[in-house]
């Protein structure tokens, strides 16, 4: 099934990956990254997304990886709706109005999914 949203959304998300610096200067990224994005999903679709994004938001871990995907995102979303002001993804969702939280939800997955197919362009680390 096509998406638009997604669609739309991957080129700036092709460079955002090399912006938050999660692809280096040589088009490459830590294997660790992959596995985490595609936890993202999964763990919204358990855990709901504020208890996704705060787990993804802690860097106390010893992998930063998963702490550079809600970055990622929002940096995405920021490209596409100029209302959005927070430094934090969560701090979004803490702070949103019911009328808009099924928009920004919706555009959050569309986001990730955007970020995790941009990461087919770029090649994992040996």
């Amino acid at each position: 099934m096509r998406n638009k949203n997604v669609e739309n959304l991957l080129s700036d998300a092709i460079d955002i990956l090399k912006e938050v610096k999660v692809v280096n200067e040589n088009g490459v990224y830590e294997k660790g990254f992959k596995g985490h994005i595609s936890s993202f999903g999964a763990s919204i679709v358990q855990s709901g997304l504020l208890p996704t994004l705060l787990f993804f938001e802690d860097t106390s871990s010893e992998s930063n990886y998963k702490a550079k995907i809600p970055v990622a995102i929002l940096t995405l979303m920021k490209k596409h709706d100029e209302n959005i002001r927070q430094d934090k993804l969560s701090s979004l969702f803490l702070t949103v109005n019911d009328n808009k939280y099924d928009k920004y939800f919706q555009l959050t997955v569309d986001c990730a999914i955007a970020l995790k197919l941009a990461l087919r362009v770029y090649k994992p680390e040996k």
